[in-house]
């Protein structure tokens, strides 16, 4: 079984999201969601397969010094600590690329190569 933790932070909302998990669960039975934003995303976890964590939203238009006040509590943040934890075996985020980069830079190794 695959476990992937996501960044659910999803400006289309919470129905577009349910039918891309419906559809992802169907073909892939074997995969585990990880949802990782809002209050709204618990009525997801009806869906066999599907659980959340609640987070703080980080907004596209943040500077990196709110991004760096409000990180450990961010979805992004708790996506990615959730990978580095082994609670998940992969992390996807599609937010804010400063969020994302200070994310992973704070939770992850970095590798050598």
């Amino acid at each position: 079984m695959i476990k992937i933790a996501i960044d659910a932070v999803y400006e289309k909302g919470i129905k577009s999201l349910e039918e891309a998990v419906k559809k992802r669960l169907k073909k892939h039975p074997d995969l585990e969601l990880l949802l990782v934003g809002d209050a709204s995303l618990s009525e997801l976890t009806k869906y066999g397969g599907v659980s959340t964590l609640q987070a703080e939203v980080i907004n596209g238009e943040d500077t990196l010094r709110k991004i760096a006040k409000k990180l450990e509590s961010s979805s992004t943040y708790i996506t990615a600590k959730t990978v580095s934890l082994g609670k998940a075996d992969v992390g996807l985020s599609f937010g804010n690329t400063k969020a994302v980069t200070y994310a992973v830079s704070k939770t992850l190794e970095p590798l050598v190569g």
